[in-house]
């Protein structure tokens, strides 16, 4: 009892160690941020650093990093006048949490002090705390959803000096926001890990697009009924020195570090290269890009592809757009309606992509210029098994008819899956069942064997059935 009793009074001040800790704490200065009333990044370190010495090396302490998810785009969106009111209710909510000492380190970044000791789930209690931020704001009459990210390291499990534990709480935060944000992590070495990893690749991503190493491939798309190729989607490929990286590795990294333009470029200019090839050949086939919502909110995405059309002679009609639904709850609506529109207006077609994965909602397909829906593969792989699945998919068909739209299915595989989905009155369908990706001088051997078979000319290699009764893989 008598040692907790010092330490307390330590902690208070009295004796040379509380000396001490004046002098950490900057003399007792508490310069306080005007927007939130709380104390700043230079009262935040010394008062980290002094905690940690009164702690002596073995109460328990946390160190909480929190973040405004996606603040920019209110501020964009709204202007900054919106943000600031934000930033100044979320100050007010940190005052009274009554966890422990907050304090704005950054424009929309704070810290929290607790005593682990005096809150036992230290995890809980600061996600509780999260949860409370994330309520709603009302700004200029609009009601928004605020989402708050965290990160948590804890004293000494993370670390026993203030730069280790600062540090730790920033990489959980990164964690947090790179797992889709609006959630509490807390740190463990692998996120270091994970973090050195990242940052390699990151590295290696931004010499890949100053060197322009991607290559595209293609995966033709097929009508249902008659075997038909009505298009290729073009899916985009890094051959790095040390194996070929998966979009799924690369695509966030380029999303978040803003390399996407100059990769969405990239994609736009070789997308339509390849369109134009196609028609020198004759072969009316359409190229299918998937675009970001990172790319259509920069204002002139339009004019890029307008531009790219018009230095390859494509019509516009020969290119397809794919984008996903999440461009329908997105903040930056103003620039992503004003380039789907000039696109529109200018003729190229889109698709709705991984329909029944995020937000579907029957305003999108409505007011969406979006010839063709395009069915997750999660919905595909279950066909032939899961009668959920089944009707699932053909209320989807269904929903087309009812809108205009025409329905591709993603992912077939299964000669199973390919009669459940013809069975339903699914249009159009690509997988490995068909064919896979292929590189581009492939492409124009399948496409241009193909004809040659439909011709009837002699030598023309035959292509997959137009009921497909085996894998038309093999023709790749």
């Amino acid at each position: 009892m008598s040692g907790r009793h010092d330490r307390r009074e330590t902690g208070r001040g009295s004796g040379l160690l509380g000396r001490v800790l004046r002098v950490l704490r900057g003399g007792g200065s508490d310069p306080r941020d005007p927007l939130t009333g709380l104390p700043g990044h230079a009262a935040f370190v010394p008062e980290l650093r002094a905690r940690l010495l009164a702690a002596r090396g073995e109460v328990p302490l946390a160190v909480a990093v929190l973040d405004v998810d996606r603040l920019r785009e209110v501020n964009a969106v709204f202007g900054y006048e919106a943000g600031d009111r934000i930033l100044a209710g979320l100050g007010r909510l940190l005052r009274g949490c009554g966890l422990g000492p907050a304090f704005r380190i950054s424009g929309d970044r704070f810290a929290l002090l607790v005593d682990g000791a005096a809150h036992g789930d230290v995890a809980a209690a600061v996600e509780e705390l999260r949860l409370r931020l994330c309520g709603p704001f009302v700004v200029a009459g609009v009601e928004l959803e605020v989402q708050v990210s965290a990160g948590l390291a804890l004293h000494p499990l993370h670390g026993r000096d203030a730069d280790r534990l600062l540090r730790a709480a920033e990489l959980a935060l990164d964690a947090a926001k790179t797992r889709g944000g609006s959630r509490t992590v807390v740190f463990e070495p692998e996120i270091d890990h994970g973090l050195s990893r990242r940052k390699r690749l990151e590295a290696a991503l931004r010499r890949a697009v100053r060197e322009r190493a991607f290559t595209l491939h293609f995966q033709p798309q097929f009508e249902l009924a008659g075997g038909t190729v009505v298009g290729v989607e073009a899916l985009v490929r890094w051959p790095a020195e040390d194996g070929a990286v998966p979009p799924s590795d690369f695509v966030p990294v380029a999303e978040s570090t803003g390399l996407i333009r100059a990769l969405g470029a990239f994609v736009v200019e070789e997308g339509c290269r390849v369109a134009a090839r196609l028609l020198r050949e004759g072969l009316l086939v359409p190229v299918s890009l998937n675009v970001s919502p990172a790319q259509l909110r920069r204002p002139e995405m339009a004019e890029q592809v307008e531009r790219a059309l018009a230095r390859h002679r494509v019509p516009a009609e020969m290119l397809e757009l794919e984008v996903t639904e999440g461009l329908f709850v997105d903040p930056q609506q103003v620039h992503i309606r004003r380039n789907l529109l000039r696109l529109h207006e200018l003729g190229v077609r889109f698709a709705l992509d991984d329909f029944g994965s995020g937000y579907s909602a029957l305003a999108y397909l409505k007011n969406l210029p979006a010839a063709r829906i395009k069915v997750d593969r999660s919905f595909v792989a279950g066909l032939g098994r899961d009668r959920a699945d089944e009707a699932l998919l053909a209320a989807i068909v269904e929903l087309g008819r009812v809108f205009g739209k025409r329905i591709l299915a993603e992912g077939v595989e299964t000669e199973e899956q390919r009669r459940v989905l013809a069975a339903v009155g699914c249009d159009e369908a690509q997988g490995y069942l068909f064919a896979r990706p292929m590189p581009e001088e492939e492409l124009l051997a399948f496409l241009a064997a193909r004809r040659r078979a439909a011709r009837g000319d002699v030598g023309g290699e035959p292509p997959p059935s137009a009921d497909f009764p085996r894998s038309a893989a093999s023709s790749t």
